[in-house]
């Protein structure tokens, strides 16, 4: 099977640099890691999103319900009613009035149509604002309580969305990282949870071939001593008188050829040492008899010694058969 992100040749994935287990293992921890801190930093501003759509949601309800003043409110009707005081009494004491603001003044208090009308619709505008605010001090409060907390909502929302652009900016970082890693051996990695899976595959593939290494230089040694000993056997063969080994005949063939070769030999063998057993029994039974012989003979020579002896007494020589000496002896009894 090919090994995937590879398209050369396994001499070169064999002598490949790779990154140690280690190495990814700690790529894969800092990775994982910003993840998660990203993810929980995702979840904690949706959360602050949907905190800050409440709070927005029970100010508006708040508010629809009765508008509830505030103190920017009331400062806003102060600030107009005191223009309108000034405009008075510019116009009291100079005699003499600015067109332009009175005009400005008056549209800001309708539905009044003059200075002095505006002036008291201000004067009574403020007053309302200040009694409302005495009178709803408590929705006022919590209206305010509700719009510091969106405030503070706010403040959290944003610090959270810069944690999230840091853990972004790191987890880019770690990606240019973990792609340097792998640069110089010409490979755009995946995960490093699935570049481990893949050393452990390259790893497999290096071993492997190896052991195919091995394996061929086996073969080609076997085959060396093969047709060294197929030499050799077919030089014994030729001196026993067998026919010359073909360019076909394989090793096997040739070995039992040598081995009907050998048992034929061995068969002889046998026979010869039968053989041999023979001669040496034969040889030892003549010497056995010649040795009997020999006491034989010595015998012999001492009863012809003393028939020599018994005999010539009686005149006869050493030559005379006992028959001979029996027919006188007979005579003389």
């Amino acid at each position: 099977k090919r090994l995937p992100l590879w398209s050369r040749t396994l001499e070169e994935l064999e002598q490949l640099p790779v990154p140690s287990a280690e190495t990814i293992e700690r790529f894969r921890t800092e990775l994982d890691g910003a993840d998660s801190n990203r993810r929980k930093l995702q979840e904690r501003l949706e959360e602050l999103e949907g905190e800050g759509r409440d709070l927005a949601r029970q100010i508006e309800q708040l508010v629809g319900e009765q508008g509830v003043p505030s103190e920017d409110e009331l400062d806003q009707s102060r600030q107009h009613r005191e223009i309108g005081w000034r405009l008075v009494r510019q116009a009291w004491k100079e005699g003499s009035e600015d067109s332009e603001a009175v005009h400005e003044f008056v549209a800001g208090s309708a539905p009044a149509n003059d200075l002095a009308t505006a002036y008291d619709h201000s004067v009574q505008q403020a007053d309302q604002v200040a009694d409302r605010l005495r009178r709803e001090a408590d929705r006022v409060a919590r209206k305010a309580e509700l719009e510091a907390t969106r405030e503070q909502c706010r403040k959290r929302f944003a610090r959270v969305r810069d944690q999230i652009k840091q853990v972004e900016q790191q987890q880019s970082q770690f990606q240019n990282e973990w792609a340097n890693v792998w640069q110089a051996i010409r490979i755009t990695p995946l995960s490093p949870k699935e570049m481990l899976a893949w050393l452990g595959r390259q790893s497999d593939m290096t071993k492997r071939a190896e052991a195919i290494r091995q394996q061929r230089a086996t073969t080609a040694e076997l085959e060396t001593r093969a047709t060294v000993h197929r030499s050799e056997l077919g030089e014994r063969l030729r001196e026993h008188d067998e026919p010359v080994a073909t360019p076909d005949e394989g090793l096997t063939k040739l070995l039992g050829r040598a081995q009907s070769v050998l048992q034929q030999i061995d068969a002889a063998s046998t026979a010869r040492t039968t053989l041999e057993r023979d001669l040496t029994r034969l040889h030892n039974e003549l010497r056995e008899a010649q040795k009997q012989a020999a006491s034989s003979e010595e015998e012999l020579r001492r009863w012809q010694s003393d028939w020599t002896i018994a005999v010539r007494p009686l005149g006869f020589l050493s030559d005379a058969s006992p028959s001979q000496v029996n027919v006188v002896l007979e005579g003389l009894t």
